[in-house]
């Protein structure tokens, strides 16, 4: 008896796929299924796997850009995903990793439910009180700082350790990235706290470092929100990412209920790869921080997810949080209530697991969003 691992795949590419992988595989055995009018194909992880390290995107203008054969490349940026065959890849890699001696907050039922759900929601008192306080203070501030500042001011925030992004056409700020390396600013002090850094490391059974960091603010009336993404299908195409074997966890600094664009995932879809749409061009992330055009989840794929799984939203008080898997489909809508959000985001990712060559992008992205500078790609100690 083999294990197997489904892969749903549309009718009309059926033997594109399957020649693909009979082509780059030595497919053991192989069993197929219509139902609803999709074929569903089954094969073992194995084959699964070595697809994964094979196979060149189908209707893609070009293959992968990474040049080394051994490492896992995942397909996507597809031209046309709106109508390809591959709507699910099964996870080849652990949701929680081997025992590597590292212990932390999380209990074991906390494990559980991160390992078979994707995410975690944070109880009050994770987190400090006083310092969860302090932060919302200095991010509130800044924000009216920047929106109040004269344009030569607003540049000095570039040279600084934080970039601030912008709502598309106004001044009011959207994300505050870099702010873990801002060490005066209560904020990085939350990021890097103890407790904090030794979840990530728990989850991750690695030593760990900041990928990222930022503060997302979606102020009353005026935030925007992002589309359904899964983190690593960005982090892989334009980052180098190599493998899923990062999170975020992010910090309330005030309520968050769906009225006010709290997180919104879809439960279990980390448990797969979605391909995405679209051949980028160089720099993408320049206007993509503010609306992101590729990258995105294709709507039949999310149609079906949401069909089979539903949608989640993260809610909580101030002071609590949620951590989630670097590859669960999530999102979040437009904050049309009278009631602010601001969150801390830190991603953090295991040090074995560190940026290589872009997959499918011709440049690496910037430093503030996807850390490759040797004096911070180390591990994380707490401030």
């Amino acid at each position: 008896a083999h294990c197997v691992s489904l892969v749903t795949i549309r009718p009309q590419t059926l033997n594109n796929m399957m020649s693909t992988l009979i082509r780059t595989v030595a497919l053991p055995r192989c069993s197929m299924y219509t139902r609803s009018g999709r074929i569903t194909a089954i094969i073992s992880p194995t084959a699964t796997a070595k697809y994964l390290q094979s196979a060149t995107p189908s209707g893609s203008t070009r293959g992968p850009l990474h040049k080394d054969a051994a490492v896992k490349v995942f397909p996507t940026r597809i031209e046309d995903a709106a109508t390809q065959e591959v709507i699910k890849i099964p996870r080849v890699d652990p949701v929680l990793w081997p025992s590597n001696g590292f212990s932390g907050p999380l209990s074991k039922e906390q494990l559980r439910s991160f390992d078979q759900e994707g995410y975690l929601i944070l109880p009050v008192g994770f987190f400090s009180t006083q310092l969860v306080k302090e932060c919302r203070e200095a991010m509130l501030a800044m924000a009216d700082l920047y929106q109040q500042s004269a344009e030569e001011v607003k540049r000095g925030f570039k040279n600084e350790a934080t970039t601030v992004i912008t709502e598309p056409g106004t001044n009011v700020p959207r994300s505050i990235f870099g702010i873990d390396r801002e060490l005066t600013n209560p904020v990085a002090h939350l990021i890097r706290s103890k407790k904090s850094i030794a979840a990530a490391q728990q989850l991750l059974q690695d030593e760990v470092y900041l990928h990222q960091s930022r503060v997302n603010l979606q102020p009353a009336f005026d935030g925007t929100g992002f589309f359904w993404h899964s983190d690593f299908e960005t982090w892989h195409s334009e980052d180098g990412m190599p493998c899923m074997r990062a999170l975020s966890l992010v910090v309330f600094l005030m309520d968050n209920s769906p009225h006010n664009g709290a997180l919104m995932v879809i439960p279990r879809s980390h448990k797969y790869f979605i391909p995405t749409h679209g051949l980028q061009g160089s720099k993408h992330w320049e206007t993509s921080l503010k609306h992101q055009v590729y990258g995105l989840t294709p709507k039949h794929a999310l149609k079906q997810l949401t069909e089979e799984e539903g949608i989640v939203y993260c809610e909580g008080k101030a002071g609590q949080g949620v951590i989630f898997d670097c590859n669960l489909v999530h999102g979040s809508h437009s904050n049309i209530s009278p009631f602010s959000r601001v969150n801390v985001y830190s991603v953090f990712n295991a040090l074995s697991n560190r940026l290589q060559t872009p997959f499918y992008a011709s440049s690496p992205r910037t430093e503030y969003v996807a850390a490759r500078d040797p004096a911070w790609v180390k591990p994380a100690t707490p401030l």
